[in-house]
């Protein structure tokens, strides 16, 4: 193949494969697609043209005798993510002069320079490069540019104030990690206002390092206060949330559930866009305990971020099971015959009280006959009831 002068690696291979392009002495660049992951043995040995190649980061590792007698090459930059560089893989590059490895590779077998007696190592300082440069008499240089900035916490809450996250950074100059003041600044900007990845913080090098990276983070509404739960009007066994205005929000999420850790199928989320209150659709019945809380939401095109759950509130609704008529015969008087003063109603051993805990509906209570009486739970009891009969007489 000593006429070829390009190729076209198609997206989607894996691997170059042993010899796949030796001895094309005219070819001068070639690009690797992100698909591959290994250049094999002697894949482009002795490819005196080739003067330029870019290896993506997708790869792993580099073959012994990969790019040996590759005269042409004057300098290549190993991609971050590789972990092995074969032997004698640059045996005879003697134009070589500068390859820069990142800390990911954790291997180099010891011939695979051989033969560049002009070349000088890149790497940063503690890592495998810098190793091997020293134990095989090989000039090395420090990178001194900062090589990652990562966020440990990407979402922030609201506090009417700056939202400054030093602690939750990480600088690094390869394995290196860097000091804030003493290696890096740190400059925020919109870091005040609720946002969705509007916020920012530039880390820059200063003293022996480089370079700059800008990172983005979400300042979400801050946590909200517990709802506040009663029955709705005391009555209809319906229970009404209602929870804190946010001036920064867009909506409101209302989850309730009869689990404390808000799992399982009696698990239910709401959705509001301004009501600050609701009655929840599923309600407790006599004796459940139910959980509550809200959390508000912003908005942005690719839809809802929410920000922090408030404590959950609880309610128990308590149950009426003890209903004791002191008298069960009345006499007739042409009017409705209403029993209240005769009533004696309970939750377990507490005493309830009419029109605080409960109301009474009458039915067939004006003529002879048999009457009946419904307790009807109200407030902390409703919907809970027992009926009881009478006669009038």
């Amino acid at each position: 193949c000593s006429g070829l002068t390009s190729i076209t690696i198609p997206d989607g291979l894996t691997s170059i494969g042993d010899g796949a392009f030796y001895g094309c002495s005219s070819l001068t660049s070639i690009t690797i697609p992100d698909s591959v992951r290994v250049i094999d043995d002697s894949a482009f040995s002795g490819c005196t043209g080739l003067t330029s190649i870019t290896m993506p980061n997708s790869m792993t590792s580099i073959g012994k005798y990969a790019f040996s007698r590759c005269s042409g090459l004057t300098s290549i930059t190993i991609p971050d993510g590789l972990t092995s560089i074969g032997d004698s893989a640059f045996y005879g590059c003697s134009s070589l002069t500068s390859i820069t490895i990142p800390d990911s590779v954790t291997s180099i077998w010891s011939h695979a320079f051989n033969g560049c007696p002009d070349l000088t190592i890149r790497g940063f300082a503690g890592s495998y490069a810098e190793q091997f440069a020293n134990e095989n008499s090989i000039p090395f240089e420090p990178i001194t540019t900062i090589s990652s900035v990562t966020l440990l916490q990407t979402d922030f809450a609201y506090t009417g104030k700056a939202v400054k996250i030093g602690s939750y950074i990480r600088v690094k100059c390869g394995p290196t990690a860097l000091k804030y003041g003493t290696d890096f600044t740190m400059t925020y900007a919109n870091n005040v206002k609720c946002g969705i990845g509007t916020a920012s913080v530039t880390i820059k090098g200063i003293g022996d390092y480089s370079g700059s990276f800008t990172k983005y983070y979400s300042i979400l509404p801050a946590q909200q206060d517990k709802p506040v739960l009663c029955t709705w009007n005391g009555r209809l066994g319906k229970l009404r949330v209602s929870w804190q205005a946010d001036a920064n929000a867009k909506g409101y999420e209302v989850q309730y559930c009869r689990d404390a850790s808000f799992t399982g199928d009696t698990l239910h989320s709401h959705f509001f866009a301004t009501a600050t209150t609701c009655l929840l659709v599923t309600y407790p019945k006599p004796g459940e305990k139910w959980y509550v809380r809200v959390r508000a939401y912003v908005k942005d095109s690719a839809g809802e971020r929410f920000g922090f759950y408030s404590d959950a509130a609880s309610i128990t609704l308590g149950k009426i099971d003890n209903v004791n008529l002191t008298q069960t015969e009345f006499a007739y008087t042409g009017n409705a015959v209403k029993v209240g003063s005769y009533i004696r109603v309970k939750s377990g051993t507490t005493a309830l009280k009419y029109g605080t805990d409960f109301e009474l509906v009458y039915k067939n209570n004006v003529d002879k006959g048999t009457a009946s009486v419904t307790v009807k739970g109200i407030g902390e009891y409703a919907g809970s009831s027992v009926t009881k009969t009478y006669r009038i007489v």
